[in-house]
């Protein structure tokens, strides 16, 4: 059975202006009106942050130390959300990332100081299994709150550029993560197989390692086998007898050698690491010069870039090319280790040679250095050999079972009638937004519908893509259904005929929808006379300065006085 996730109450608190406000949410279709500037984003915003999400705050709201504290149930459990967000002289905790969860049934606390724990907590709770790649280091990671809503909140001012990519700040770190997000909440791709496609890339991580220590060790046993002499027959007992009489220095020097031998394999393993690393930062520099470019990635047309954004990305490659830059040096640093350490190595050789020089046995001169030498390379090549043939075994064990459980994932993409309900859907929205449906039907690929439309066309699909998103994952029972936050239906270019055209389509997909729905709103006279004439219930925002108001500090602060707000 499915769970939804159902926000009860929100409270916002200022210690610094004194001021708070309680807001009620019904169940269904919640909408709030209000002019221009009046605080309608900022409340949206502040819903999500308090969800753990990274929204972009005006400095006027930003700046204003706050405390958060959201009511929701979700399944038959309630919970209360407190984040703290103090600034200035209030900032006696550590700051935004202070979040505290109370079940409100069993008065449970769990206190959570950084977004990442929180993230693992509401994971938990919502039964997520969902894992992707991290950019950097290649490592399976959680989805965090950016990842989790991003389907379900449509902000005014970023949501408009590069589809499902500037709604949120940070969301980048993890690998494909607008692909994965759309196919796991929609059903193209389930818990199960992302349960499976988790563990291939598990082996694969473990076997791209085992790869680079059979290489470095079976490189390391080839130079040792150069190096193995020919040994004299002698007799085996005055040879023994000749060993005691050198044993403590010439232990010495074959301990130092293998030692330096183990030495080089390590650097040489650590030398493969960084360049393979060094090929994925190139490879990510690429496709940020492509984005820093202004083209667009989906259709390829150019476009003016906001500020921030482009201040966004080019801070992400600076940092990456710090990065890369950084691992050069190392690469460099790691280059002069491996001669120094073999010419470390030269040099016991060297002095190996020496002291046989004054070794006899009877009349008959021999090296029983040389001879302890190649004893011990031996030794030394027979281990290395052992290792890299254990690790070769497991390399091609390895092999079947990601070959096994390949085919099996492969079985889980028999979805052609989801996606074609999926696109048949989609359409017969556009056309109810009276806008040309364009797409390229692809099953692994719900994003590949046009996204070339320009001014009322575009914002129209964008609104249709989301609600059409949301139509499907609130028809998925694998998944948890989330509220959908729509900030702002209209921009300035709308014409009347658009504005209630898209109120009315709005209305009546939400309504089929098992979910919550919150939408923020400009009061315009249009609107205002549809809702009023449909018996819809509405809130009205009178502005900034009044979203939170100074007469119910005292009130909310005391009734909610054991949340410590």
């Amino acid at each position: 059975m499915m769970n939804k996730l159902v926000l009860n109450k929100f409270i916002i608190l200022s210690e610094e202006e004194k001021s708070a406000i309680e807001i009620d949410f019904s169940n269904n279709l919640n909408i709030f009106v209000g002019k221009n500037k009046s605080g309608k984003s900022s409340l949206a915003k502040s819903i999500l942050y308090t969800l753990g999400c990274d929204v972009v705050f005006e400095n006027s709201w930003k700046n204003l130390g706050k405390t958060y504290l959201l009511f929701f149930s979700y399944g038959n459990q309630s919970y209360s959300i407190k984040r703290v967000n103090l600034v200035g002289k209030y900032n006696n905790q550590k700051g935004s990332n202070v979040f505290e969860v109370i079940d409100l049934e069993t008065q449970k606390i769990y206190k959570f100081n950084k977004t990442t724990e929180f993230a693992f907590f509401l994971n938990e709770l919502f039964g997520l299994k969902i894992r992707l790649l991290t950019r950097k280091k290649l490592e399976t990671s959680i989805i965090y709150p950016n990842h989790m809503f991003l389907l379900n909140y449509l902000d005014q001012d970023t949501s408009w550029g590069n589809l499902l990519t500037d709604t949120f700040n940070n969301q980048s770190f993890l690998l494909d993560y607008k692909n994965s997000i759309l196919d796991f909440f929609t059903g193209l791709r389930t818990n199960k197989y992302y349960e499976l496609s988790n563990k291939i890339k598990e082996l694969q991580n473990e076997k791209h390692t085992l790869k680079l220590e059979y290489d470095s060790l079976k490189k390391l046993y080839e130079i040792n086998l150069k190096k193995i002499n020919k040994i004299e027959n002698i007799d085996v007992d005055v040879f023994k007898e000749s060993i005691k009489l050198i044993n403590n220095h010439v232990e010495a020097i074959i301990g130092k050698e293998a030692k330096l031998k183990k030495k080089l394999s390590s650097f040489l393993y650590e030398r493969s690491k960084l360049l393979v690393l060094n090929e994925n930062h190139d490879a990510t520099l690429e496709k940020s010069d492509l984005d820093a470019s202004g083209n667009c990635p989906v259709c390829g047309l150019h476009r003016k870039m906001e500020t921030k954004n482009l201040f966004r990305i080019t801070t992400n490659m600076y940092e990456l090319r710090k990065e890369r830059d950084m691992n050069l040096v190392r690469l460099a640093d790691l280059e002069l280790k491996i001669e120094k350490t073999k010419a470390d190595i030269n040099l016991l050789s060297e002095e190996q040679k020496s002291m046989s020089m004054q070794l006899r046995v009877g009349n008959e001169k021999l090296d029983l250095i040389e001879s302890m030498k190649n004893f011990g390379i031996i030794e030394l090549s027979q281990e290395l050999e052992k290792e890299f043939m254990e690790k070769l075994s497991k390399i091609e064990s390895l092999n079947s079972d990601i070959k096994m459980k390949q085919k099996i994932l492969k079985s889980f993409d028999d979805n052609e009638q989801l996606v074609s309900d999926y696109y048949k859907n989609l359409k017969r929205i556009f056309n109810k937004l009276k806008i040309n449906f364009k797409f390229k039907n692809d099953a692994n690929d719900f994003m590949r519908f046009s996204t070339s439309y320009s001014g009322t066309d575009r914002v129209l699909s964008i609104i249709g893509f989301y609600l059409n998103v949301n139509r499907f994952t609130t028809q998925n029972y694998d998944i948890p259904t989330f509220p959908f936050i729509l900030d702002t239906l209209y921009k300035e270019d709308f014409d009347d005929k658009n504005e209630l055209n898209l109120i009315e389509v709005y209305i009546l997909e939400v309504s089929q929808l098992n979910q919550q729905q919150l939408l923020f709103t400009s009061d315009k006279a249009e609107l205002i006379s549809y809702l009023t004439e449909s018996n819809i219930k509405y809130n009205v925002i009178e502005g900034y300065r009044k979203l939170l108001d100074v007469k119910k500090y005292d009130d909310i602060k005391k009734r909610y006085a054991q949340f410590n707000l």
